[in-house]
């Protein structure tokens, strides 16, 4: 259980709502810190292109459930028809494609671009073109890797993301000085990057001193914490939102009262 306990949501306000939920069924108080705004991107042109020539492409992959969001409506406005086949990365983006009418053909059991690009290998992409939608901010890992096996990869913008700087910093700020938050929960490299970039880098001192618990969903996110000299007390075996919440009342369920 996480009576008691009160765990900050930095994802974004869209995707945290089913989580809050979850949390407060437990007993525990989820408090919204959205650190990310999602927004379209600057233009278009280059996502156009692509959609012209869209018969070209033998694989679209996609790496969030954001990516699928924004591409797909670009798609739609459009009025392009999909023939490519489609890979993803991750539990919700799996369901995001599913929701926009996609047939997914390729997902890895560990929802990280390292294990999509095993998969690939076998998939000989060596010369086969490949449609890589993304944020502004993306991680190179999966273009790099793609390319290095062959592939001849498009990466275009299809939106972005942004800190959200409406939230309220100095209210946060207090909070953890005052020891009024158990844990902060991460969901992407980005989101841990924009609440450092919000709050200040000298926010690490209070952490520590406060104990305030952090929570990785992943491996990828583990390691941007580990870079401000932090550590990730939880990271799930499985990076989905359902092994999080677990992880969470297993940690807490063994710690003294």
């Amino acid at each position: 259980m996480l009576k008691n306990k009160t765990i900050v949501i930095t994802r974004g306000v869209h995707q945290a709502k089913d989580l809050i939920e979850k949390i407060k069924m437990l007993g525990g108080q989820a408090l919204a810190f959205p650190t990310i705004k999602i927004t379209g991107p600057d233009e278009w042109i280059h996502c156009d292109k692509a959609l012209h020539e869209i018969a070209a492409y033998e694989w679209i992959i996609f790496s969030s459930a954001n990516s699928v969001h924004y591409f797909m409506q670009r798609v739609n406005g459009a009025g392009v028809k999909l023939q490519s086949k489609v890979a993803v990365v991750g539990k919700r983006t799996a369901a995001e494609a599913q929701k926009h009418g996609l047939k997914v053909q390729l997902t890895p059991q560990r929802f990280t671009a390292k294990e999509l690009l095993k998969i690939f290998e076998e998939e000989k992409p060596k010369g086969k073109r490949i449609l890589l939608p993304a944020s502004n901010i993306a991680r190179d890992e999966l273009y790099e890797g793609l390319m290095q096996l062959g592939a001849r990869v498009n990466r275009i913008v299809c939106y972005k993301t942004i800190p959200n700087t409406d939230v309220n910093v100095k209210e946060m700020r207090l909070k953890i000085m005052n020891n009024e938050i158990d844990c902060l929960t991460f969901f992407s490299p980005s989101a841990f990057h924009f609440f450092m970039d919000l709050l200040g880098v000298n926010i690490t001192a209070e952490i520590k001193k406060k104990n305030v618990v952090l929570a990785a969903i992943g491996p990828t996110t583990t390691l941007a914490i580990e870079k401000y000299n932090l550590s990730a007390d939880i990271q799930p075996n499985v990076s989905t939102e359902d092994a999080l919440v677990k992880a969470l009342t297993d940690y807490f369920n063994r710690q003294p009262e």
